[in-house]
């Protein structure tokens, strides 16, 4: 009923720490909380995050609000070894949600 957006800008175009924290504190957080009471569903997420630079501990800073949320930064310059890991995540999605869709 409601889509979640959040619009900000930065001088260099990218995501910062500052950024990424009231996205996750404002945005994702609580509506992954909702779901997932709405669903009967175990508090527990992952969000895994590739391609940021990040200060020491920003995954800690998170957790205090967010017990639930466990955040994962995956190392610098890994797309290219894990693009064929995104490809077949994306392709099995597809053949499940086609395959729920139909039943």
């Amino acid at each position: 009923s409601q889509l979640n957006v959040t619009w900000r800008s930065n001088s260099m175009a990218w995501i910062t720490c500052i950024l990424y924290v009231e996205w996750i504190k404002k945005v994702f957080g609580p509506t992954v909380k909702k779901y997932l009471l709405e669903k009967n569903l175990p508090l527990k997420a992952l969000l895994v995050i590739n391609n940021f630079a990040h200060p020491p501990g920003f995954e800690d800073n998170l957790s205090e609000e967010f017990e639930f949320l466990k955040v994962k930064l995956l190392l610098p310059n890994t797309t290219p070894i894990l693009q064929p890991v995104y490809q077949q995540v994306v392709s099995n999605f597809k053949k499940l949600y086609a395959k729920t869709l139909f039943q």
